[in-house]
């Protein structure tokens, strides 16, 4: 089986927000007093980043909410053409590793310094 594999720099700051944000089990269970006190936001839509692979294809990280909850949107792309094929949410950001179209694929995710 073929391998991809890359490398993602991200601020500490915004890997530790990320991750606390992935980690709130309900936005239904709290008031909109402790919402805004918290800074958080129902349907929202971050983009976090863009891993590009040595074939081509790429995978983007985007930060999402809902009524219900936080989740972490991933979309691997074959090339700049393609529509895109969602993956599982992993609900952390941190290192991936997936198979697609019989090729593995890895992210490092590494705190920039």
């Amino acid at each position: 089986m073929k391998t991809h594999e890359t490398t993602v720099y991200l601020p500490a700051e915004d890997i530790k927000r990320a991750n606390r944000l992935l980690r709130i089990p309900s936005l239904e269970e709290l008031t909109e007093k402790q919402m805004r006190r918290r800074g958080l936001e129902k349907f929202y839509e971050e983009g976090l980043y863009q891993a590009n692979f040595d074939d081509g294809s790429f995978l983007t990280c985007d930060l999402h909410s809902g009524s219900n909850n936080y989740w972490d949107c991933l979309v691997w792309y074959r090339d700049k053409e393609d529509s895109g094929t969602p993956l599982d949410c992993w609900y952390e950001i941190g290192d991936l590793d997936f198979v697609l179209f019989g090729e593995r694929y890895i992210v490092h995710v590494k705190k920039a310094s």
